[in-house]
Protein backbone atom coordinates (compact mmCIF):
# COMPACT_ATOMS: atom_id res chain seq x y z
CA UNK A 1 0.00 0.00 0.00
CA UNK A 2 2.86 2.44 0.71
CA UNK A 3 3.17 5.35 3.12
CA UNK A 4 0.19 7.40 4.24
CA UNK A 5 -0.10 11.01 3.10
CA UNK A 6 1.74 13.53 5.23
CA UNK A 7 4.57 11.16 6.15
CA UNK A 8 7.94 12.75 6.93
CA UNK A 9 10.76 10.57 5.65
CA UNK A 10 14.32 10.58 6.89
CA UNK A 11 17.49 8.62 6.44
CA UNK A 12 19.73 8.86 9.50
CA UNK A 13 23.19 8.17 8.08
CA UNK A 14 25.49 6.74 10.75
CA UNK A 15 27.25 3.85 9.03
CA UNK A 16 30.65 4.25 7.46
CA UNK A 17 30.11 7.96 6.78
CA UNK A 18 31.49 9.10 10.15
CA UNK A 19 35.05 9.54 8.89
CA UNK A 20 33.91 11.95 6.14
CA UNK A 21 31.31 14.12 7.81
CA UNK A 22 29.77 14.85 11.21
CA UNK A 23 26.98 12.60 12.38
CA UNK A 24 23.85 14.06 13.84
CA UNK A 25 22.17 12.25 16.72
CA UNK A 26 18.59 11.12 16.28
CA UNK A 27 17.55 13.80 18.79
CA UNK A 28 18.54 16.50 16.27
CA UNK A 29 16.28 14.89 13.66
CA UNK A 30 13.51 14.48 16.23
CA UNK A 31 13.49 18.21 17.01
CA UNK A 32 12.88 18.92 13.30
CA UNK A 33 10.07 16.34 13.11
CA UNK A 34 8.40 17.91 16.16
CA UNK A 35 8.79 21.40 14.69
CA UNK A 36 7.21 20.38 11.37
CA UNK A 37 4.32 18.73 13.18
CA UNK A 38 3.60 21.98 15.03
CA UNK A 39 5.24 21.13 18.38
CA UNK A 40 8.66 22.80 18.37
CA UNK A 41 10.71 22.66 21.53
CA UNK A 42 11.76 25.91 23.19
CA UNK A 43 15.37 24.94 22.46
CA UNK A 44 14.62 24.57 18.75
CA UNK A 45 12.92 27.98 18.58
CA UNK A 46 15.90 29.53 20.36
CA UNK A 47 18.39 27.95 17.94
CA UNK A 48 16.26 28.74 14.91
CA UNK A 49 14.23 31.93 15.37
CA UNK A 50 13.60 32.13 11.60
CA UNK A 51 11.82 28.76 11.56
CA UNK A 52 8.35 30.18 10.72
CA UNK A 53 9.75 31.80 7.56
CA UNK A 54 11.48 28.56 6.54
CA UNK A 55 8.24 26.62 6.22
CA UNK A 56 6.05 29.41 4.87
CA UNK A 57 6.40 28.28 1.21
CA UNK A 58 5.20 24.83 2.29
CA UNK A 59 2.30 25.97 4.49
CA UNK A 60 -0.19 23.87 2.48
CA UNK A 61 1.69 20.66 3.43
CA UNK A 62 1.87 21.34 7.16
CA UNK A 63 -1.66 20.18 8.11
CA UNK A 64 -0.89 16.73 6.66
CA UNK A 65 2.50 16.63 8.41
CA UNK A 66 0.81 17.53 11.70
CA UNK A 67 -0.74 14.04 11.56
CA UNK A 68 2.65 12.85 12.90
CA UNK A 69 3.60 10.07 10.51
CA UNK A 70 7.29 9.21 10.25
CA UNK A 71 9.36 6.84 8.12
CA UNK A 72 12.88 6.25 9.46
CA UNK A 73 15.52 4.69 7.27
CA UNK A 74 18.91 4.12 8.86
CA UNK A 75 22.04 2.01 8.81
CA UNK A 76 22.34 2.17 12.61
CA UNK A 77 20.36 -0.31 14.76
CA UNK A 78 20.48 2.10 17.74
CA UNK A 79 18.69 4.81 15.72
CA UNK A 80 15.83 2.44 15.00
CA UNK A 81 15.59 1.50 18.69
CA UNK A 82 15.64 5.18 19.68
CA UNK A 83 12.96 6.03 17.11
CA UNK A 84 10.72 3.29 18.46
CA UNK A 85 11.15 4.45 22.05
CA UNK A 86 10.83 8.19 21.22
CA UNK A 87 7.95 8.23 18.75
CA UNK A 88 5.08 8.16 21.24
CA UNK A 89 2.08 9.80 19.60
CA UNK A 90 3.57 9.28 16.14
CA UNK A 91 2.81 6.60 13.58
CA UNK A 92 6.26 5.15 12.94
CA UNK A 93 7.24 3.13 9.88
CA UNK A 94 10.61 1.48 9.42
CA UNK A 95 12.08 -1.49 7.60
CA UNK A 96 12.49 -4.52 9.83
CA UNK A 97 15.73 -5.63 8.20
CA UNK A 98 19.15 -6.75 9.32
CA UNK A 99 21.17 -3.96 10.91
CA UNK A 100 24.18 -5.72 12.32
CA UNK A 101 26.32 -2.97 13.79
CA UNK A 102 26.82 0.75 13.41
CA UNK A 103 30.23 0.84 11.74
CA UNK A 104 29.96 -2.15 9.41
CA UNK A 105 31.53 -1.45 6.01
CA UNK A 106 29.04 -1.71 3.15
CA UNK A 107 31.04 -4.44 1.41
CA UNK A 108 31.10 -6.48 4.64
CA UNK A 109 27.33 -6.06 4.96
CA UNK A 110 26.88 -7.17 1.35
CA UNK A 111 29.01 -10.24 2.05
CA UNK A 112 26.92 -11.05 5.12
CA UNK A 113 23.49 -10.50 3.53
CA UNK A 114 24.30 -11.44 -0.03
CA UNK A 115 24.27 -8.99 -2.90
CA UNK A 116 20.61 -9.54 -3.81
CA UNK A 117 19.30 -8.97 -0.27
CA UNK A 118 21.46 -5.85 0.23
CA UNK A 119 20.26 -4.35 -3.06
CA UNK A 120 16.60 -5.17 -2.39
CA UNK A 121 16.75 -3.59 1.08
CA UNK A 122 18.32 -0.45 -0.38
CA UNK A 123 15.71 -0.23 -3.13
CA UNK A 124 12.85 -0.64 -0.66
CA UNK A 125 14.31 2.14 1.52
CA UNK A 126 14.67 4.35 -1.57
CA UNK A 127 11.08 3.64 -2.64
CA UNK A 128 9.68 4.56 0.78
CA UNK A 129 11.73 7.76 0.98
CA UNK A 130 10.42 8.77 -2.46
CA UNK A 131 6.84 8.34 -1.22
CA UNK A 132 7.31 10.64 1.79
CA UNK A 133 5.77 14.12 1.60
CA UNK A 134 8.72 15.72 3.42
CA UNK A 135 12.35 14.64 3.58
CA UNK A 136 14.96 15.39 6.26
CA UNK A 137 18.56 14.31 5.73
CA UNK A 138 22.17 15.45 5.55
CA UNK A 139 23.51 16.55 2.18
CA UNK A 140 26.96 15.23 3.08
CA UNK A 141 25.48 11.81 2.32
CA UNK A 142 25.44 10.84 -1.35
CA UNK A 143 22.53 8.51 -0.58
CA UNK A 144 20.50 11.46 0.69
CA UNK A 145 21.41 13.52 -2.37
CA UNK A 146 20.33 10.67 -4.64
CA UNK A 147 17.01 10.38 -2.79
CA UNK A 148 16.48 14.14 -3.01
CA UNK A 149 17.24 14.25 -6.74
CA UNK A 150 14.85 11.36 -7.41
CA UNK A 151 12.16 12.97 -5.23
CA UNK A 152 12.38 16.14 -7.35
CA UNK A 153 12.31 14.28 -10.67
CA UNK A 154 10.92 10.74 -10.68
CA UNK A 155 8.61 11.24 -7.68
CA UNK A 156 7.58 14.73 -8.91
CA UNK A 157 7.98 16.25 -5.44
CA UNK A 158 10.16 19.24 -6.28
CA UNK A 159 7.57 21.43 -4.57
CA UNK A 160 7.63 19.36 -1.36
CA UNK A 161 9.61 20.07 1.77
CA UNK A 162 13.20 18.81 1.73
CA UNK A 163 15.51 19.97 4.51
CA UNK A 164 19.09 19.43 5.56
CA UNK A 165 19.71 18.84 9.22
CA UNK A 166 22.26 20.84 11.20
CA UNK A 167 22.75 22.12 14.73
CA UNK A 168 20.86 25.38 14.15
CA UNK A 169 18.15 25.95 11.52
CA UNK A 170 17.50 23.28 8.94
CA UNK A 171 18.30 24.36 5.38
CA UNK A 172 16.50 23.71 2.14
CA UNK A 173 17.78 20.99 -0.10
CA UNK A 174 21.16 21.43 -1.71
CA UNK A 175 19.64 22.54 -5.02
CA UNK A 176 17.51 25.31 -3.50
CA UNK A 177 20.49 26.20 -1.29
CA UNK A 178 22.54 26.94 -4.42
CA UNK A 179 24.96 24.16 -3.46
CA UNK A 180 26.31 26.09 -0.46
CA UNK A 181 27.35 24.02 2.47
CA UNK A 182 25.56 24.42 5.75
CA UNK A 183 27.75 25.98 8.44
CA UNK A 184 27.78 23.78 11.50
CA UNK A 185 29.13 25.36 14.65
CA UNK A 186 29.71 22.31 16.83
Amino acid sequence: AGLSGGTVGTHVRHGDKYYEAPEYPFEDYWSIFQWLAGSPSADFLKRCPSSPQLVEPFRRLLPAIASKRLYVGTDDPKVQELAISTASGWSLTYMNVTRVQKRMQLMDLRALLGAKEAVMESLLNLHLLLEADAFICTWTSNWCRLVDELRMTVAMKANHLSLEINKHCPRFNWVFGQGKGTPDFR
